[in-house]
């Protein structure tokens, strides 16, 4: 799924919500908070993109962390996601797609 995943997919459930299955274990609450999405950069190549998942405010690291949503499967979406910096209710996430 990651190979072909594209900015669309993420866009269509901008705001909806979802669960994040953090390195650890833990689950919580979250949604897709922001979508970006550059120019391709040759033809026929996926155009870069990332987005942000915003949680409720964890003690975040980087590292793989799995979207649930039924856009995604059973299994969910695996990535890996960098935490920035946290607001004084809510952890962002940004996840890259060069």
């Amino acid at each position: 799924m990651l190979a072909d995943l594209e900015a669309s997919v993420i866009r269509a459930i901008l705001g909806a919500p979802l669960q994040v299955k953090l390195d650890n274990g833990t689950i919580v609450e979250g949604k897709i908070a922001d979508v970006k999405e550059g120019a391709p950069r040759m033809p026929n190549v996926r155009a870069p993109f990332s987005f942000i998942v915003q949680t409720s405010r964890t003690n975040a690291r980087q590292g793989m962390i799995v979207l649930m949503h039924e856009t995604f499967g059973a299994d969910g979406l695996g990535v890996f996601a960098v935490p920035l910096q946290p607001t004084e209710d809510a952890q962002p996430w940004e996840i890259i797609f060069s």
